[in-house]
């Protein structure tokens, strides 16, 4: 199959619906849409989207290393009579620039395109097999104020979702916090798994006095509640710690499973450089005991539906994935991901990632 590039494309739009965390807030949402072709008329799409004050690289950067790879890897072969993985695994060592969102979303066109062609979802091509078992998925509870995190929470419970997750540690608000969490604690019942996420605004000093105050909403784990490089090595936590920016540093994961600091690892496609990154990633991270959740930046359809491909695509199964709807989507509007079916990711029979045509792809 011989592959070209056949578009490349900024999006942008607004957020009705704005999210934040305990450093930064989004109103708008964007990215950078790179879509394949081959001979037969098949096109494969790939989403570059880095979330601003989040990600290691941006949108510019990746519009510019997009540009060059347009124009210096392609045209490019695969060999569909050949397994896919390792092809594309050969392309982006060869051609793919360091930012982690432009590997993404080479590698996910690649997979799509491939995908569309042999008439296969991407976690088949992933994994080799196809998968045999749904995933379960965690809710994103939107919103600062108590009656909008107590509502969220209802809905996510008679929706049936196993897990919800509350971003905490905004400044100057944590008594607020506590006293929504008690809220929400209360409406989610025994039955439904309750995560946190600092976004690394503790220092190592008060973080103990912070998690211990929550540890009586018995949390599934609070994720990343130090900065990154802070967490390896964090041995005596009162509640289950999970890392999420600390996997995104040099060396970052090496040392957490040398050192310790987390249970859980977060896998974000987008941060961390893709699909097979991720997998791998998720391989050693299960080999070493710790459990493993997908999860997004607030990206658009297409890195969304390759995510939950990615999360259908594990041997050993993850914790509940944070891949619901969220509201970073509103700046893609209509397009649906086909894997997510109400609180669960479940094996869709698609080809490729299954997404129809982006607006100015087709």
């Amino acid at each position: 199959m011989r592959v070209t590039v056949a578009a490349l494309e900024t999006v942008r739009g607004g957020l009705a619906h704005p999210a934040s965390n305990a450093r930064a807030r989004w109103t708008e949402r964007g990215g950078v849409l790179i879509v394949l072709a081959c001979e037969k008329g098949h096109r494969g799409q790939g989403e570059a989207s880095p979330l601003p004050g989040f990600s290691p690289d941006t949108a510019d950067a990746a519009w510019r290393a997009l540009a060059g790879l347009a124009g210096r890897a392609f045209p490019c072969e695969l060999d569909l009579c050949l397994p896919v993985a390792p092809q594309v695994a050969a392309i982006l060592r060869e051609h793919a620039p360091a930012e982690p969102s432009v590997r993404f979303a080479l590698e996910t066109a690649l997979f799509d395109l491939a995908g569309q062609r042999l008439g296969l979802p991407v976690s088949v091509l992933l994994a080799g097999s196809w998968p045999t078992r749904a995933v379960p998925l965690a809710a994103l509870l939107d919103g600062e104020e108590p009656e909008a995190l107590v509502a969220g929470a209802r809905a996510a419970r008679l929706a049936g979702f196993p897990a919800v997750k509350v971003k905490v540690a905004r400044p100057w608000r944590f008594e607020a916090e506590l006293e929504a969490l008690e809220r929400v604690r209360l409406e989610l019942g025994s039955h439904v798994a309750l995560r946190l996420d600092a976004n690394g605004a503790w220092s190592r000093a008060e973080a103990p006095v912070r998690l211990a105050a929550l540890a009586r909403f018995q949390p599934e784990f609070v994720e990343q509640p130090v900065p990154a490089d802070q967490l390896p090595g964090w041995r005596d936590a009162p509640v289950p710690l999970a890392a999420d920016e600390t996997l995104a540093l040099p060396g970052g994961f090496d040392r957490l499973r040398a050192e310790g600091g987390a249970q859980v690892a977060v896998l974000k496609p987008t941060v961390l450089g893709g699909l097979l990154r991720c997998r791998a990633l998720a391989a050693e991270a299960q080999a070493a005991g710790m459990q493993v959740v997908i999860s997004h930046a607030l990206e658009g359809p297409v890195a969304l539906a390759a995510a939950a491909e990615l999360a259908l695509s594990l041997e050993t199964a993850p914790l509940a994935c944070g891949l619901a709807p969220h509201a970073g989507l509103e700046a893609w509007p209509g397009a649906a991901v086909k894997q997510l079916a109400g609180p669960a990711i479940v094996p869709a029979p698609v080809r490729g990632l299954g997404l129809a045509p982006l607006a100015g792809s087709a």
